[in-house]
């Protein structure tokens, strides 16, 4: 059982605030140097991160490997322009071209098995964005950390549920380990007040890390260039380059006006 078997209890608890969906929307502005037209994201889910640029005036094409995803995206994007896709991230395909910027947060390119995935998958994403377009992307940066005590990554209270009930998710950090790259993610649902959710489930999954030399070597790879980067961390700090052992980062990387050839 995983939390993505429950997109509209996901889409609940993991829509962004508003200020966080400004904010990032703002950041991507900066970037562009205007606003923003069409948007993609190649991990869609239940269009979480979509409706708010959806709601902001921005055309959105989202993707996910999940038919129940892309079923409640659906939903929640009926009144805005939006087209949605069932698929791997690495084969990504919209009838939209030229997209202006792709988001893909909360680390979930982790999910990919590896760093071929992981460059055919930037790859892709490159060719879909204009020339200037920019790649809003959530990575976990670890070098020499190996870590085998349990560390608290998010929790909330209770939260109302759309379809009835509470709910809040509680993830953590099982382990790191940089040998093989993996960071070891325990993800528990605590739920009252709606039969059709369990009590209570929890679940586990491996997420790809990247040692900060290896990132930057794929991302010159692919074509596109660091444009800025952020600690997703209380202080939030803006930084120049990826550093070793950096953590959870928001990257923004830009497809230049003159683009390579990839190699």
């Amino acid at each position: 059982m995983s939390i993505y078997n429950f997109p509209s209890a996901y889409a609940s608890l993991l829509t962004p605030p508003p200020v966080a969906a400004d904010e990032i929307f703002q950041w991507i502005a900066r970037c562009l140097g205007s606003r923003p037209q069409k948007i993609m994201d190649p991990a869609c889910g239940p269009a979480t991160w979509l409706r708010p640029f959806a709601e902001r005036g921005c055309y959105v094409a989202g993707n996910d490997l999940r038919l129940q995803m892309i079923l409640e995206a659906t939903k929640r994007l009926r009144d805005f322009p939006h087209e949605l896709r069932v698929g791997d991230m690495r084969t990504l395909s919209f009838r939209e071209k030229d997209f202006d910027a792709a988001i893909n947060l909360d680390a979930s390119l982790g999910h990919l098995p590896d760093e071929s995935a992981v460059l055919a998958h930037l790859r892709c994403v490159w060719s879909l964005l204009r020339p200037g377009g920019v790649y809003l992307l959530g990575v976990i940066v670890f070098d020499d950390q190996h870590e085998d005590s349990a560390e608290l990554l998010y929790s909330e209270d209770y939260q109302p549920l759309e379809d009835g009930g509470e709910a809040f998710l509680r993830y953590t950090s099982l382990s790191r380990d940089t040998t093989q790259r993996k960071e070891r993610i325990q993800v528990e649902l605590f739920t009252r007040g709606n039969p059709d959710l369990p009590r209570y489930f929890k679940d586990t999954y491996d997420l790809l890390t990247f040692p900060a030399h290896r990132l930057k070597q794929l991302i010159h790879q692919s074509g596109f260039v660091l444009l800025d980067a952020q600690m997703i961390d209380d202080s939030a700090e803006h930084v120049d380059d990826i550093e070793p052992d950096a953590g959870d980062l928001n990257l923004i990387l830009q497809r230049p006006l003159a683009s390579p050839s990839l190699r």
